[in-house]
């Protein structure tokens, strides 16, 4: 399965235009043309993947109101009144629903969930508002995406318990034959594989807005660099780059302290990693 999640930058783009912000649908607004530029790269991006894999589920989220029930928000200096927000998503959801259906893609519609929880589901109304959704916001989305595959309810009882499945769809058979099928295509019987292209998995991009990510254009640059070049001082820049997160505890193990014990324990009472059956 391919999952998708795509379009939401190119709103924002917009939100420093006064005519976009208060009404996205009028003609002076240059949404409408940014929204014919979506269109068209959703089309290049969706036929890419159903080129490369015919059979495989291709599922691209629609957006839900984040501003749905929040009034009226300052974000970055720029106020936002959830009505306007309301078109605009309107507008893009109709770009992705018709690539979508052009393109055999399922749709995952968590908008409804959203319906007037903005303040509950994201951060518009944290003391420093960001429009992306907060844990609870992805639960709901992931739902969407679950209940869009289509899993049997034998398979979300078991797996996924608590999240609902009103359509139904496939079991663990069907899922067992997907991921064979991934594993034959990663793993081929040919010692020497005529194609010798690895699959990249997926379509990567950037988001230059919301929280920073360990890997940026910066540290991709130096490591890609480093490889062509064969050059140990550039990866070591690369080192540098990636490890560097000074108080931003970006990852985990930057939020740890380890405690260390004073009399450390013998190795011989260590239970091992791996347990016999």
């Amino acid at each position: 399965m391919v999952t998708i999640t795509i379009g939401g930058n190119d709103l924002f783009q917009y939100s420093s235009s006064p005519v976009c912000i208060d009404a996205p649908a009028d003609p002076d607004c240059p949404l409408q043309d940014g929204l014919l530029q979506v269109a068209e790269r959703l089309d290049r991006i969706l036929g890419e993947l159903r080129a490369a894999s015919p059979l495989t589920a291709i599922v691209i989220q629609l957006y839900p109101n984040l501003f749905s029930g929040t009034g009226e928000v300052n974000l970055s200096g720029i106020i936002v009144r959830e009505g306007a927000p309301e078109v605009a998503f309107g507008l893009l959801n109709d770009v992705i629903a018709e690539a979508a259906g052009r393109n055999g893609a399922l749709l995952a519609d968590p908008r409804a969930g959203f319906e007037g929880r903005g303040g509950e589901l994201g951060h518009l109304l944290d003391p420093e508002p960001d429009a992306h959704p907060n844990d609870d916001g992805h639960r709901v989305i992931a739902d969407a995406f679950l209940e869009a595959l289509g899993l049997s309810t034998e398979v979300t009882d078991e797996f996924f318990r608590w999240t609902e499945s009103r359509i139904g769809g496939i079991g663990l058979n069907e899922i067992t034959a997907d991921v064979l099928a991934n594993h034959a295509r990663a793993f081929p019987e040919e010692e020497i594989p005529a194609n010798l292209r690895l699959d990249l998995g997926g379509l990567y991009l950037w988001r230059g807005t919301g929280e920073r990510h360990m890997w940026d254009p910066d540290s991709i640059s130096l490591l890609q660099d480093a490889a062509t070049r064969n050059d140990i001082e550039t990866f070591k820049r690369f080192e540098a780059s990636a490890d560097d997160e000074a108080e931003e505890h970006i990852t985990i193990r930057n939020m740890l302290e380890l405690d260390y014990l004073s009399d450390p324990i013998p190795l011989d009472e260590v239970e091992p990693a791996m347990i016999e059956a």
